[in-house]
This record gives C-alpha cells, sequence and structure tokens, in this order.
C-alpha cells in the first residue's frame, strides 16, 4: 500500500507521477484555511485506477490424449504483465456445441462429455484480477475425438452439412437445367406450328390455282387431241377408200380450227403444220 500527499496553492490540474502500473487509487482533495493549526474543510473523494499491461498468451499450449468423449490439453503460465493471474479460461468449440471451463492454475486439464468423431477448436486465455477481468490474447490448438470404433472417423456433423448442401445444389441444377429444356422446347415447337401452318396455306394456294385454271387447259387440249385424231383418222380413211364412216372432212377442219384458236399462241404456231404429213 502507497501513500503520496502534495500541495498545490491554487485550484486547477495536477498530476502526479511515480505510481504503481495496474494500481487503483483513492484520490481525495482537501481545502485548507491560514489559521494557525490549518484548519480544514471536508475533502472531496476520487478512484482512479493506472493502466498496465495484460498477460500474454499462455505458453506451451498442446493437446493431451484424444479419447471418444474426452479431450486432455496442457499449457504454461504466460510472459509476466502489469495484472495478476487469477484463473484460466478454456473452451471446447465445435460447430454444434461450445464448453467452457476455469482453472485457476495452469497445468492439464481434461474436457469429459463431448461427441464422439467431433473436431474442437480450443482456447486458453489468461485472466487477470482487475475489475473488469482484463484478460490477454489466448492461445489456440485443434484437437478431435475418436470415433465409437476408437478410429479417427470423418466428422458426422461436417459431413452431414455437406451432403445437404451439395444436395440442395443438385436439386437447384436440375430444376435449371428442366428450365431451360421446357423453354426451348416451347419455342421449337411454336417455330414448328408457324412453319406448318406457312406450308398449309400456301398449299392450299396452289390447290386452288389447280382447281381454276388446270381444267379449262386440259380440256382445251383433250378436244385439240381428239381432233387431230380425227383428222388423221380422215386422211388414212381416204387413202385406203374406206370413208363411209368417217365424218366429212369440212367438219374435222372445222372442229380442229375451233380448238387452234382457243389455244395459245405457240400452240397455234405448233399445231398450224399439216396433220397428214404424219401418215404420208
Amino acid at each position: 500500500m502507497y501513500y503520496y500527499q502534495s500541495v498545490k496553492k491554487t485550484p486547477g490540474i495536477f498530476e502526479q507521477k511515480n505510481l504503481s502500473a495496474a494500481t487503483p487509487y483513492n484520490v481525495t482533495v482537501t481545502a485548507f484555511t491560514n489559521d494557525t493549526v490549518l484548519l480544514s474543510g471536508p475533502a472531496c473523494r476520487m478512484t482512479a485506477r493506472t493502466k498496465g499491461q495484460v498477460p500474454g498468451s499462455p505458453t506451451d499450449c498442446r493437446v493431451g490424449k484424444e479419447d471418444v468423449t474426452s479431450l486432455v490439453v496442457g499449457w504454461s503460465p504466460p510472459a509476466p504483465g502489469d495484472y495478476k493471474v487469477v484463473h484460466y479460461k478454456v473452451a471446447f468449440q465445435s460447430k454444434l456445441h461450445y464448453y467452457q471451463r476455469v482453472k485457476t492454475a495452469p497445468g492439464i486439464f481434461e474436457q469429459k462429455n463431448l461427441s464422439a468423431a467431433t473436431t474442437y477448436n480450443v482456447t486458453v486465455t489468461a485472466i487477470t484480477n482487475d475489475t473488469v477481468l482484463l484478460s490477454g490474447p489466448a492461445c489456440q490448438m485443434t484437437a478431435r475425438t475418436k470415433g465409437q470404433d476408437g478410429t479417427m472417423a470423418s466428422d458426422s456433423s461436417g459431413s452431414s452439412i455437406t451432403i445437404v448442401a451439395v444436395a440442395a445444389s443438385g436439386v437447384l441444377l436440375c430444376l435449371l437445367v428442366l428450365s431451360l429444356v421446357a423453354v426451348i422446347c416451347l419455342a421449337r415447337n411454336h417455330s414448328c406450328r408457324k412453319k406448318k401452318n406457312e406450308q398449309e396455306a400456301e398449299g392450299d394456294r396452289e390447290m386452288k390455282c389447280i382447281g381454276t385454271t388446270a381444267p379449262a387447259e386440259n380440256t382445251r387440249h383433250f378436244e385439240y387431241e381428239n381432233a387431230v385424231a380425227m383428222t388423221q383418222s380422215h386422211a388414212y380413211g381416204c387413202i385406203q377408200g374406206k370413208t363411209s364412216d368417217l365424218p366429212p372432212h369440212s367438219e374435222t377442219a372445222q372442229a380442229v380450227a375451233a380448238v387452234t384458236s382457243s389455244l395459245p399462241a405457240t400452240e397455234q404456231a405448233k399445231d398450224s403444220e399439216n396433220p397428214y404429213e404424219e401418215i404420208k
């Protein structure tokens, strides 16, 4: 315990040096009179604390025995600081659980009732005797409990989470692919249907043209062929001397002339040739 006293003749600011680090102090300020016995009034009181250096990280942190449901860890005291270390906080944390214990002295600590085949992040932190429980940096370790068969099996929790994540990703990918295929099929179906409708409309137009023009042209050609055949038959009959069963030549010529006049100019030029030449 230390006591410091100073006198200042005027009010204001005063600095006390050479104090101990990380130490609380009760501060009083008293006003004195000029009486021969130095009478004074009541003092005002304050509490202040000097700063200090927190302890460092515990040293020689190590993992000891690794069992199915328990882990053993050890450590040594940290480098000294301005604060006194009163205890150590030991924490075991996995993906699903968190355990915390307090140990008053460095050494070896065993945490029981852990999950099998599980990885734990272990931290050891030195806690000081300060009123706000200041602490230094923690030392960190990784330890793993064994499986039920006594071997270092894979992390069941991590594996299950990974499997669920992969399965969800696969489902989303399949839905995306199916949606894309459906869009492509709909687009192709629409295109094919449009093309088919166009082809059907084109076919209807062609059939309409054939139905209105072809019969007339075919009829004219048919009549012309019959007239030519009659002319050739008449000529042949004349040569053979058999004209009793044939129509008169004048009627045949008139039929040929009537049909020829209804044909196009190119057909008329072609058909103006003497049909009797083939028989000769």
